[in-house]
């Protein structure tokens, strides 16, 4: 676990995110993460909590999102939860298919009594892509084609009536995260779990 602080307000982010040299480097607002399937990039910023997302209303942030995000983008997560201190965390996870790749978004914000720590990053996956998908789809469907996804397989984790985008399938819940903890998703979400624990 490692510390920020930025303007005396201090967050903790877990172990894995370093700097460009491959050292932990509590003043970097931007840091590294790479392991066996994943490369990604996180900043930390401090923002004014006017400057933040509405967090007390989930309902209209996940429309706001949907309205921006591109065909090949959708949502993964968007929720609130408190922190060990008793700091309200809103958390962001997107997916868009980049035409090389699937590359995961996370937006965080922790509030801490007038200030905001904004956390975004970038996540993408390496070596072998498709595994993840290809295991849990053999495991639900034994005896369909990978390349026939039946209805079911895609969908918007609040709105079952939405059809547009790049949706979530039924490989990227949360339960597959211990199968596969290298992976771009498992990554973000350990992060938010520490991020929750650890501030």
């Amino acid at each position: 676990m490692g510390k920020i602080t930025l303007d005396d307000h201090s967050v903790y982010l877990p172990e894995g995110f370093l700097n460009e040299e491959g050292e932990w480097d509590p003043l970097r607002r931007d840091l590294c993460f790479s392991n066996v399937n994943t490369t990604g990039q996180l900043s930390v910023e401090l923002i004014d909590e006017f400057d933040a997302l509405p967090i007390y209303d989930m309902y209209s942030l996940r429309e706001m999102i949907r309205e921006d995000l591109p065909e090949s983008g959708g949502i993964i997560e968007a929720e609130r939860e408190e922190t060990s201190s008793g700091d309200d965390l809103l958390y962001i996870i997107l997916k868009n298919d980049t035409g090389q790749g699937m590359e995961y978004v996370l937006m965080a914000q922790l509030f801490q009594k007038d200030i905001v720590f904004d956390i975004k990053g970038v996540f993408y996956e390496e070596g072998l892509s498709g595994v993840r998908e290809r295991y849990v789809f053999e495991m639900l469907y034994p005896d369909g084609p990978f390349n026939e996804m039946p209805e079911e397989w895609s969908f918007d984790p609040y709105d079952p009536d939405n059809g547009y985008g790049n949706l979530m399938n039924l490989s990227e819940k949360a339960e597959y995260d211990i199968d596969f903890p290298t992976h771009p998703l498992s990554v973000i979400r350990e992060l938010i779990s520490r991020l929750a624990a650890d501030n």
